[in-house]
């Protein structure tokens, strides 16, 4: 996805409230995503067909080259609120040690929301996404722009 422009001065929160979604979410874990990043990124999505251990997500990504980047996922959710139809996503991040998530999916023609700890890993068949990683040199793309 090309050009997702990202406003920093948006609590998560108040980025999931613009998506009218229903869910479980837990607000303490939305408050451990990283406000950093560029404003307006290319977005970079890959598909995971089965299950991703805790570390394996981290590999998915650095095989890639890419890194996550939450504000920018939610941001392309929020563009396109039917994205998640077609291409149901999830980010992943990781803070003080604990694995987080958001899922973004439909169900019965609805668009639902998941936030929460991960616990073992990610489940398969959803999207993940990420920007280029600065640090990389040698782009390692594999992934898809739906």
């Amino acid at each position: 996805m090309r050009g997702v422009k990202v406003d920093f001065t948006k609590t998560p929160l108040m980025m999931i409230a613009e998506l009218h979604r229903v869910g479980d979410f837990d607000s303490c874990v939305l408050e451990t995503i990283s406000a950093q990043g560029e404003t307006e990124v290319d977005l970079y999505f890959f598909f995971s067909r089965n299950f991703l251990l805790q570390g394996e997500v981290a590999r998915e990504f650095e095989a890639r080259g890419l890194i996550a980047h939450p504000y920018a996922q939610v941001q392309a959710n929020i563009d396109n609120p039917n994205f998640s139809r077609k291409f149901p996503n999830v980010i992943y991040w990781e803070h003080s040690g604990n694995a987080h998530h958001v899922s973004f999916f439909h169900r019965f023609q609805q668009g639902l929301i998941n936030v929460g700890y991960v616990g073992n890993g990610i489940k398969g068949g959803q999207w993940l996404a990420g920007v280029l990683n600065p640090v990389t040199t040698k782009v390692k793309i594999r992934a898809q722009r739906p």
